[in-house]
Formats: C-alpha cells, sequence, structure tokens
C-alpha cells in the first residue's frame, strides 16, 4: 500500500514527518463502518509520497515549499515529494473540483503521472471538508482517508458536512496535543479516532531543522539578549477577510507595544510572507515611541525553530499556532494580542478560526501547565463556543452548554460570543425577549420570507 500525504504549509511537513517517526502512520487502522477489523490483514506501508499544494493566492510571490532548504530533514522522511500545483496548472488547487464523470479517467491519469501503480492508496489529507482534499477523496473514491490537523483548527467542530461518501472512509485523526486536557473534535461526528502525535517526535524534527544552522541561535538574533527579547509572529488576518488591513497593521503595532509593557528591549518579528509593507511600516513607529529595538526576521526557519534555538523570554503573536506550540512544547510565557477584537469581527460565525482565537486568548499569559480545574473550564468553554458554531453536528453538545453559560463562569467568558448568535439559540446571555421586539420581529420576517420562498406558504392574492 502506498501513501499519499498532502501538506500545504512548512509546520504540516514537519507534524507528518513526526508521526511518521514516532509510528502512528504504520499503525493500520480501518473505518468504523468495520465492525471486526481484528480478523482484516494488516495494510503495510511500502512507500510514502509527500503531494505538495500552495495554496496561495499568488502563487508567484511564494518559495515553494520542496526550495526550503530548512525543511530537508522533514522532506528526507518521505520517499518522494510530488506537486499538486505542478499537476492541475493552470488551475489552483483550492479550486479544483472535477466533474462526477471525469473522476475513473483522472484516477487512472494521477495514478500513472504520480507512479502509483494499480495498488491500494491511502490518503492523508489536510482540511478534509475543503477542496483539494474533497477532489482527491472523490478521485480515489476506495482509498481509506486519514486526516492530519493544521494545529489549533483540530479543536474545534467540522466547519462544513463532508459527503458521507468520504467520511465513511476515514480512520484517524492525527493531531499534536497543544493544549493539556483537551480533545480535538474535529470530525467527532462520524467517530473518527483521534491519534496524538507526541511531542518528543515534533520536537524531534525541529532539532534535526535546527542543527542545520550555525552554533547558537539564527544568524539574525545573535546580537540579541534573549532574557530580554520577545519573538513575534504575523499572520496575514486582512487576506482571510478577518480584519482590514489597517486594522492588521494596528495589531502587529500594539504587539510591540505589549513586549514593551512587558519589559522587553527586543522585539524580533517574523511577518508572513505576503505581508503589506504597512505593518512594518506601524510597527517600526510604535517601536521607536516605546524604546525597543526592533529586528524584522527574513529567515525561512519556521517559528517553532526560531524558538527552540533562541528560547526568547516572550512570544507574542495574534492566534497563530506557534502560540500554542512555544508556551506547550517549549515552556515559552505567551502574549496573544487582538484576539478580543477577532472574536467579534470573525465572520461568519462558524468560521474554523474562532476556536484558535478562543483558545489563545485564554491561554495568553497562563502558566505553562493547566491544574486540573483551569482544563475543566477550559473543556466547557470550548465546547460551547463548538456547540454555538455548529449546533446541529454538535446537538448532544446543548445541556452543557446551557449549564456553562449559566454558571458563574459564563458571564465572565462573554467575549467568545455573539448575543445575537446566543438569542438565535435560545441559551443564556442572549437578548432578553422584553428588550429585543426588533430582533423578534426581523426574525418572524424572515421566517415568513423562508416560508413564501421554499414553497410552504403561499400568498393569497386580494379579492
Amino acid at each position: 500500500m502506498k501513501q499519499l500525504l498532502l501538506a500545504s504549509t512548512a509546520f504540516q511537513v514537519v507534524s507528518l514527518a513526526a508521526a511518521i517517526d514516532a509510528g502512528t502512520m504504520d499503525e493500520t487502522r480501518y473505518p468504523q463502518a468495520v465492525l471486526d477489523p481484528a480478523g482484516l490483514p494488516r495494510r503495510r506501508v511500502s512507500e510514502r509520497i509527500l503531494l505538495v499544494s500552495d495554496h496561495a493566492q499568488v502563487l508567484e510571490l511564494t518559495t515553494p515549499l520542496t526550495d526550503n532548504p530548512a525543511l530537508a530533514p522533514a522532506l528526507a522522511r518521505f520517499d518522494r515529494v510530488v506537486s499538486l500545483n505542478d499537476t492541475l496548472h493552470p488551475h489552483h488547487p483550492t479550486a479544483w473540483k472535477p466533474s462526477e464523470q471525469d473522476l475513473v479517467l483522472l484516477e487512472a491519469a494521477l495514478r500513472d503521472r504520480w507512479g502509483l501503480g494499480e495498488g491500494p492508496v491511502e490518503l492523508v489529507l489536510e482540511s478534509p471538508q475543503v477542496n483539494p482534499a474533497i477532489a482527491l477523496a472523490r478521485v480515489f473514491s476506495s482509498s481509506f482517508i486519514r486526516v492530519h490537523s493544521d494545529g489549533l483548527m483540530s479543536y474545534g467542530p467540522t466547519r462544513s458536512a463532508i459527503p458521507l461518501s468520504g467520511a465513511q472512509r476515514m480512520t484517524a485523526l492525527h493531531h499534536l496535543p497543544l493544549v493539556e486536557g483537551l480533545t480535538p473534535r474535529l470530525l467527532s461526528e462520524y467517530g473518527i479516532m483521534p491519534v496524538t502525535t507526541p511531542v518528543s517526535a515534533f520536537t524531534g524534527v525541529i532539532e534535526e531543522i535546527a542543527a542545520l544552522g550555525p552554533d547558537g541561535p539564527d544568524p539574525q538574533l545573535a546580537d540579541l539578549d534573549p532574557a530580554t527579547t520577545a519573538l513575534g509572529f504575523g499572520q496575514y488576518l486582512a487576506a482571510l477577510g478577518l480584519l482590514t488591513d489597517e486594522q492588521e497593521a494596528t495589531l502587529h503595532a500594539d504587539m510591540v507595544r505589549a513586549a514593551a509593557e512587558r519589559g522587553m528591549a527586543s522585539f524580533a518579528f517574523k511577518p508572513h510572507p505576503a505581508a503589506p509593507a504597512t505593518v512594518l511600516t506601524q510597527m517600526a513607529e510604535a517601536a521607536a515611541a516605546a524604546g525597543v529595538e526592533l529586528r524584522v526576521l527574513d529567515t525561512p526557519a519556521i517559528a517553532e525553530v526560531l524558538v527552540s534555538r533562541f528560547r526568547p523570554a516572550l512570544v507574542v503573536g495574534s492566534f497563530s499556532t506557534a502560540l500554542a506550540t512555544a508556551r506547550a512544547f517549549y515552556d515559552r510565557p505567551i502574549v496573544a494580542v487582538g484576539t478580543e477584537l477577532l472574536l467579534e469581527s470573525i465572520t461568519p460565525y462558524q468560521n474554523s478560526n474562532r476556536v484558535p482565537a478562543s483558545l489563545v486568548h485564554e491561554l495568553s499569559g497562563e502558566d505553562a501547565q493547566l491544574s486540573a480545574d483551569r482544563q475543566q473550564e477550559l473543556r466547557n468553554l470550548i465546547d460551547t463556543v463548538s456547540y454555538t458554531m455548529q449546533p446541529e453536528l454538535l446537538s448532544h453538545l446543548r445541556p452543557r452548554a446551557e449549564a456553562f453559560l449559566s454558571s458563574p463562569a459564563g458571564p465572565a467568558k462573554r467575549a467568545h460570543f455573539k448575543r445575537l448568535r446566543l438569542t438565535r439559540l435560545d441559551l443564556p446571555g442572549g437578548i432578553p425577549p422584553s428588550r429585543a421586539p426588533r430582533a423578534t420581529a426581523r426574525r418572524l420576517l424572515r421566517s415568513a420570507v423562508s416560508a413564501v420562498r421554499t414553497g410552504r406558504v403561499r400568498l393569497r392574492a386580494g379579492r
């Protein structure tokens, strides 16, 4: 059996390499529909093929993962690497939606081009609810499917329904233990088994990558004192429609201010490759005003490599998974900036970025190890957020959501919820009916219009 592993980021490549090292990718797994897998043969992996997919909006402005020398140790875990972008050119991978009548021919063509032969192929996919993962699952219609998570999103619900023909073939969700006490909710409605990649396996791959560089920290950090330096990591939130360009520039400047407020003398910032220049302009102005030295990093190393080698006194960001790995794997204090704004502005409400933003908002400034009570509180919060995001998929969580929002902790966590959402779901914390006559009228009007549109009610013309 050959494994075809899809990845679109350096973090995913490292995570997959760690899972391979840990042996979890070799464990034979069958879908839930197989009632007695014990009597079935082991499915031994004969070849692992990394399928790289670049999802940048402007591909010409990015460096392919295979051209990043820092990833060489991780890429060595795979027998071969092929490019989905090259295969689909000039089409973009996220826009790949093959027609039903082309699927059989496409599978034959891809098996030939990628040297897969005619034997069984196991898919290891990221983001199974969107393309190109959906397209690959449709093309390889008889393949079992593993899913690997891309960081904190695994703790949130599946953002959209997955075709049953794909869900019934899923066998496992491979994830990193980024937050102690939490179990991934992704794909839980299908009974998919979460499989944890050991921290030691992940940090082992990171150490191999870090060993490629010179002794000591990254050259751009060599003259900075880790004890008084904060590392900051940028995200391209405006491109995702989560913030405006101006809001994002202000958020990055606030990262510098947050570091200064905590006594940092230097702020080393790794921007998103596609971030606009205005981000750096406002950051420079904020650094000058706060008396903090700003150092902009252009290293190809991923965030975890920088944290591992430099061991900064503080790690600052918005809701990047790098904050979670710095805290959980490297015992670094973290500060999240702008999460309240993001929790308010993220649309639609069920956007998959909501749970990562909620988690980092809660973990900011926390001790490296959460107490048992704090873990339980965080579980209750994330279960409640997940229910309000996907009340139909996770209907069994409603009692827990009602209990949490009614508890003394509920009002203190209202930043994670929108009152109109709570009102629509008839949950504690919503707008009382007596104070929301307009909202009630709007709901009744929407229901009436919907009934007319769907044919449930017919309007009679007056006589």
